[in-house]
């Protein structure tokens, strides 16, 4: 009997949400139950989200409605964009569908999509467009494919900005990276399912899924502002700036030097090889190691002079550990040479590192995150010896993303061409005026 009690007792958790008591969670269902009594009478609801429950016990009454705020805020979304897809009867005025008529609903699109071909990417790659599907295709799902107009997604596209507008915890600035992915699932639809269908995203969409403007940011750093930051890192300890100089003189993603195994460091051969790729979740704690770097290949890098001091001081710390890889749900042993206890870095910590760095070192107003390196390593070997040079360090495939993305015209260029055309005019002037003088 005592124990059955307590079993019971045990299921239920009392949480205080925002100081609204009385709210239980079953830990059975993962249900929030919430109970009020108005007038002796007794009133209880239970639901999915604790927002939900916490809503429905500060505002409920039965004169008023038997919904839940947040409840009766999506019930109003859904009608609202029920009627963006909607034909309303105007006078003269044909409505058009898109492609042909099979049924099919985005919430149809989507699963085949998910089934067929987001499962054979990237783990990383599909957490990201699933998030997606609960945040910006959420209204989408019964809207039939027929209905996918670029006039609907003018329409939707207003709709999404009110939500987030009105949302003063949404720090959203533009709709750039959910157009991208939705636009990809329409090219999927029409090359799989219906070749009459048009991709009805277009470039003034992107423009119309402005919030507000991005914080313009500088990423590459001046040599005195690198040394700086470097210095400011030391004082977070040794392995915080080891990192972030390693990363510098790879030219590498910060993916990649968190990936790097001692197996991928040869000493004798004085080499490095950027294979092992770490890959954090969508909480930024570690999920795998990819076993490529983004493009695809892997590439080597000689072992500097002072990359070799700094990898001769991480071996005096080198430690395996057995780890879990959160993809295939297999053990490996981890053998990091940049960990905590063993433990792969969490992408959050290098980000506060680093943050507190720039801050420390006055820079925190031009610069931000981790990129900042790559793209600072390849300006600096663009403006000292060339493109081709830049272009190599970094493994970039094109020259075209190394010239326009991550590095700028070499100052010295203008300073070579000013001079040479202040020598070109004086030299003329000089011989003007000795013109004048013979006359």
């Amino acid at each position: 009997m005592t124990t059955k009690t307590q079993s019971k007792k045990s299921r239920y958790k009392t949480i205080n949400y925002r100081g609204i008591k009385g709210i239980r969670l079953d830990q059975k269902t993962g249900k929030y139950l919430v109970q009020k009594y108005i007038r002796g009478e007794r009133f209880q609801a239970s639901f999915d989200q604790l927002e939900e429950a916490a809503d429905w016990k500060k505002n409920f009454h039965p004169s008023l409605n038997m919904k839940s705020l947040s409840q009766l805020k999506r019930d109003k979304q859904i009608q609202i964009i029920s009627k963006l897809h909607q034909n309303v009867e105007k006078p003269n005025v044909i409505v058009l569908k898109n492609g042909n008529d099979f049924g099919y609903k985005f919430h149809d699109v989507w699963q085949l999509y998910l089934s067929k071909y987001l499962v054979r990417v990237e783990k990383s790659t599909f957490d990201r467009r699933v998030q997606n599907a609960s945040l910006f295709y959420k209204q989408l799902m019964d809207v039939p494919m027929v209905d996918f107009t670029a006039n609907f997604i003018s329409d939707y596209l207003i709709f999404k900005k009110d939500e987030a507008m009105n949302n003063p915890k949404s720090l959203r600035y533009n709709f750039n990276d959910d157009l991208k992915s939705l636009k990809a699932i329409l090219n999927w639809y029409r090359e799989n399912i219906d070749a009459q269908f048009v991709n009805p995203i277009l470039k003034k969409h992107k423009v119309e899924g402005v919030i507000r403007k991005v914080p313009k940011r500088k990423k590459k750093m001046r040599r005195h502002e690198l040394l700086s930051f470097f210095q400011a890192l030391s004082n977070e300890g040794e392995m915080w700036r080891d990192f972030a100089e390693v990363q510098f003189y790879f030219s590498g993603r910060v993916s990649e030097v968190g990936g790097l195994q001692w197996a991928s460091v040869d000493f004798i051969e004085g080499v490095i090889e950027i294979e092992n790729v770490i890959v954090w979740g969508p909480q930024k704690c570690f999920q795998y190691l990819k076993d490529s770097p983004k493009n695809g290949e892997n590439r080597f890098v000689p072992m500097t002079k002072r990359l070799h001091e700094i990898l001769n001081r991480r071996l005096k710390h080198r430690l395996t550990k057995k780890l879990i890889d959160r993809r295939s749900g297999k053990a490996f042993l981890g053998d990091f040479v940049f960990h905590e206890n063993g433990e792969p870095l969490e992408y959050r910590k290098i980000c506060y590192r680093y943050n507190k760095a720039l801050r420390k070192a006055g820079l925190d107003h031009k610069y931000s995150a981790t990129h900042i390196l790559r793209h600072t390593m390849a300006n600096l070997v663009r403006e000292r010896m060339g493109i081709e040079h830049a272009q190599a360090v970094g493994g970039w495939k094109t020259r075209e993303l190394v010239e326009h993305v991550y590095t700028d015209t070499p100052g010295h260029l203008t300073r070579d061409a000013l001079d040479n055309i202040e020598d070109f005019m004086q030299e003329n002037e000089s011989k003007k005026l000795g013109y004048h003088v013979q006359n």
